[in-house]
This record gives C-alpha cells, sequence and structure tokens, in this order.
C-alpha cells in the first residue's frame, strides 16, 4: 500500500490551521483516490473553520452523523444522549426550545451531575433506561439537525434556579 502524501501533507495543514492548504490536499487525496471517508471529520473541521456551514453540513450528511440527515423530529418523543461531557451538554442544550416548539417531549439521558439542573429546565425530563422514545439524537448533533450557522445559535438557556429543586 503506498502512502497519499496529499494525506499526510493535508493532516499537517490542518493542525498547523492552513485551512484552506489542507482543504487543498484533502481534495487532492480523493482524485489520487483516497476513500473519500478517510478525511470526512478534517474537512467538515475546516469548513467550519472558515465559516462555510453549508459545506460542513453536506459533508456531515455524507459521512453520517448519530441523527439521520432529512430525518423528521415532529410529533415525536426525543432523547438527547449526552455522551460527551458535561460542559457540552449545558451548552446544548441551548437547543431545547427548538426542540420543543417541534417534538411531543424531550428526555435527556444526563452526564453525572446535570440531574439537577436539567429539573430546573422547562419541558424537559430526565430519561430513565426503559421509557419508551421514538427518536434518539446526541447532543452535539443538535446544531447539525437544525443546520445552525453563526446567525443562528440559539441563546443561551435563561434558567432561574430553584433551590429545593436542586437539592431534592
Amino acid at each position: 500500500m503506498s502512502i497519499n502524501w496529499n494525506s499526510v501533507i493535508g493532516r499537517v495543514r490542518f493542525e498547523r490551521r492552513e485551512i484552506p492548504r489542507a482543504l487543498e490536499h484533502f481534495h487532492k487525496a480523493i482524485e489520487c483516490g483516497e476513500d473519500p471517508l478517510t478525511h470526512s471529520g478534517h474537512r467538515l473541521n475546516c469548513f467550519m473553520l472558515l465559516g462555510e456551514y453549508a459545506r460542513a453540513w453536506e459533508e456531515s450528511d455524507c459521512s453520517g452523523a448519530s441523527f439521520e440527515a432529512g430525518s423528521s423530529i415532529a410529533g415525536k418523543r426525543v432523547v438527547i444522549r449526552c455522551l460527551r461531557g458535561l460542559g457540552d451538554a449545558i451548552q446544548f442544550l441551548r437547543y431545547v426550545p427548538l426542540l420543543h416548539s417541534q417534538c411531543e417531549s424531550i428526555s435527556v439521558d444526563p452526564p453525572p451531575g446535570l440531574e439537577p439542573l436539567l429539573h430546573c429546565v422547562r419541558g424537559v425530563r430526565v430519561y430513565r433506561s426503559g421509557q419508551p422514545y421514538d427518536t434518539e439524537i446526541e447532543c452535539s448533533d443538535l446544531p447539525y439537525l437544525f443546520r445552525t450557522t453563526l446567525a443562528s445559535i440559539p441563546p443561551p438557556l435563561s434558567i432561574v434556579l430553584d433551590q429545593k429543586k436542586i437539592q431534592a
């Protein structure tokens, strides 16, 4: 098996944050016969860093996200899985109001430490094993679901902390 030097150089350029040059080399690697999925994640990140969100979402469509492109959440019972840790889970909860306007119900499968905060988020239940649901999505795929751009990032949740609920 021969080394595709465009692939290697693309990764180096990416690590140096020479993003346009990295993309050039990733595309040349594909032209030389490399599987397009090999650096799909790198290309997606390149497009994100360049602010080319539509192209990033197209790249994601090709490589597959945990939530299928074009899937509808309308009227469904949705479980949000938080597999990437507490900080990401808190940041991605900003999408709950958008989901709430389309779903029948929202449950969150929280990482350790998040459950008390979830009791303060209107319209969200804590997911319990065995609870019925229609579809699930990883919290970091919510921007993908809504095709988020810089202009459409939802504001942080306004949460009024109720000490009684937190201590329960």
